[in-house]
């Protein structure tokens, strides 16, 4: 027998890491067309399937039957086959209250939106009604819509249960969050990236950021007890988020050129197994030509903008090694892609020991001096940590593997 993922677009799914971690069950990707589902259910094979975006809801009319707490919120995310007869069920509820306990946010009498009227927004509105949550449904048509929201000055917390900002619409946001000043919480139920720009506004503004790997992983073990009939521990929960918070980490390293980046990534790959993306390598790759040839032939902001898209696709995988050029944070547009997976390593190292050899914008000394006075400070911004190269490689490599 078989277990699997219904949707449309699953290339990037976490779910099969998910459910090898919980069990030793066979679990597929199953992307379908909506001409294909009834196909798929017919599948003898299948004892039991998860779904996902777009079919939700539209998964209801072919089930024998659903439980009380789907039939609720109108939508099915689990489906087992019980006595020759398909029974639907919602583990997103579960899977979210979850994640708000571990994230100790309540919503008991606090003024709540909930982004979306999707059947993950369904999951969410019934568990703010059970909580005792002052909440409105923000749609792009309702009566709560994006254009009169902010007419909502007094919201507490915001829950995004729409796909904008999810891989690979990374760079998208709904809202301005600086206009809610009572803010304290922005929950997202979006994991890939593991942080989207709805939250990475709200870290800038100091407000609780929550993103949906936690409620993934959840709702993943409750219909792996389900699929099996066994509970599987909070500890082994707690354990795969961790795991996979850990490896889907990007590290992306940023510094002066002639820092040490690449000969650190390489060292990095050795030890975690990683691989490594060099941004000017794959600038080169995009323009066709040397990065010399580009500031000679099409100057440097034509080459900043090679370099951009460059970054944005890089930063859309996961698990991966980034050095960057020296300039990528003069690009202030760099910094939301480079954090959506990553973890941003500032590499320094003593001015006399930066190798300088075919650096275009570093012609002389006078000219290198004004580089390094213009960028600290961006690196600063940019950087989660500091680390320093003026000792051995392995040495640098080994402080990021710590960090991690």
């Amino acid at each position: 027998m078989i277990y699997g993922l219904l949707g449309e677009k699953l290339g990037h799914s976490l779910s099969p890491e998910i459910h090898a971690f919980f069990g030793d069950y066979p679990y597929r990707l199953f992307e379908t067309e909506r001409d294909g589902i009834d196909d798929f259910i017919k599948n003898k094979d299948l004892a039991g399937f998860n779904v996902t975006i777009p079919y939700k809801k539209e998964i209801i009319s072919r089930l024998d039957r659903i439980d009380p707490i789907a039939e609720r919120i109108g939508a099915v995310n689990t489906a087992v086959k019980e006595n020759g007869k398909w029974v639907g069920y919602n583990t997103d509820y579960y899977g979210f209250s979850e994640t708000l306990r571990r994230a100790g946010i309540s919503v008991e009498n606090k003024k709540v939106l909930v982004l979306g009227s999707g059947g993950a927004s369904a999951a969410v509105k019934a568990y703010s009604e059970d909580n005792a949550a002052d909440f409105k449904v923000v749609s792009r048509n309702g009566d709560v819509n994006y254009r009169n929201v902010y007419e909502l000055k007094d919201t507490e917390i915001i829950i995004n249960a729409t796909p904008v900002g999810m891989f690979p619409r990374v760079p998208e946001r709904l809202l301005d969050l600086s206009r809610f000043p009572k803010l304290s919480a922005a929950v997202d139920l979006i994991y890939n990236p593991r942080k989207t720009l709805f939250l990475f506004d709200a870290e800038k503004l100091g407000v609780k950021a929550v993103n949906g790997l936690s409620m993934l992983v959840f709702q993943a073990a409750k219909a792996h007890d389900l699929f099996c009939g066994k509970k599987v521990s909070e500890s082994k929960i707690t354990e795969c988020v961790k795991l996979l918070d850990r490896t889907g980490k990007n590290v992306v390293l940023i510094g002066m050129s002639g820092s040490g980046k690449t000969v650190i990534a390489e060292e990095l790959a050795l030890i975690t197994g990683r691989p490594v993306f060099d941004t000017d390598k794959e600038t080169e790759k995009l323009a066709g030509k040397s990065i010399p040839d580009i500031f000679k032939d099409e100057g440097e902001t034509v080459f900043r903008k090679y370099e951009s898209e460059v970054i944005k696709t890089l930063s859309g995988r996961r698990g991966i090694i980034i050095a960057t050029g020296g300039g990528a944070v003069t690009v202030p547009e760099n910094e939301y892609p480079l954090k959506s997976n990553g973890v941003i390593f500032r590499i320094v190292r003593e001015k006399d020991k930066l190798e300088r050899k075919d650096r275009p914008l570093a012609v002389d000394d006078a000219a290198f001096d004004r580089l390094l006075k213009e960028r600290e400070p961006l690196y600063e911004r940019f950087a989660d940590f500091t680390v320093n190269n003026d000792g051995s490689v392995s040495s640098a490599a080994e402080k990021i593997t710590e960090k991690l």
